[in-house]
Parts: C-alpha cells; structure tokens; sequence
C-alpha cells in the first residue's frame, strides 16, 4: 500500500468514526429542525468538536509526507521517563458531557 492509499484509509476510517458518533445526537438536530426544540448546550458543543477532531486528523493525515509521518500520527506522547503525557494524534475523540 502506497503512502496515498494509506492517507485516504485514515482519513475514511476518522470521518466514518466521526459520523458514528454524531450518529448519536443526531436526533436532537432533527428534532430541532422539526420541532424547533433547542438542541442542548453540552450536545451542541459536543458535535462542534467532534467536527474540529475529525477535520485535525485529516489536516495531520494530508501533511504527511511520508510514511512515518504517517505513523507519528499513532504515537503517544511520553516524558523523559517514558510516561505517557497525553494521546496519540488519531485517538482521543471528545465525549459527550452530560
């Protein structure tokens, strides 16, 4: 597999992540859309940055020039001592506060 072909499963495999979980509020839009009920605050910026998450992974995916750019993209961040300090570019997708 090519470095092309790689870049454009990552990305389908962020946007279908991304969908699933939007999947999950959107009934609050369609009831917005029908009903004209607010959606929530919290569901609201929820889907905002999931968006944001989604649009972060392809931006990092399209930059990659080569493959272990690519690969950098699953690494977690560590300290000097090896602990981990935070999460691999691809993971870390928001949750739904409630």
């Amino acid at each position: 597999m090519n470095l092309e072909e790689k870049k454009a499963i990552e990305i389908k495999a962020a946007n279908s992540i991304a969908n699933a979980e939007l999947a999950k509020t959107d009934w609050y839009v369609v009831r917005n859309a029908e009903a004209g009920t607010a959606i929530p605050a919290n569901v609201a910026t929820h889907r905002a940055a999931v968006r944001a998450k989604c649009n972060t992974i392809e931006s990092a995916v399209n930059a990659c020039v080569t493959e272990d750019d690519c690969n950098a993209l699953f690494e977690i961040p560590t300290d000097d001592d090896g602990n981990f300090t935070g999460h691999a570019i691809i993971e870390n997708w928001p949750t739904l506060e409630e």
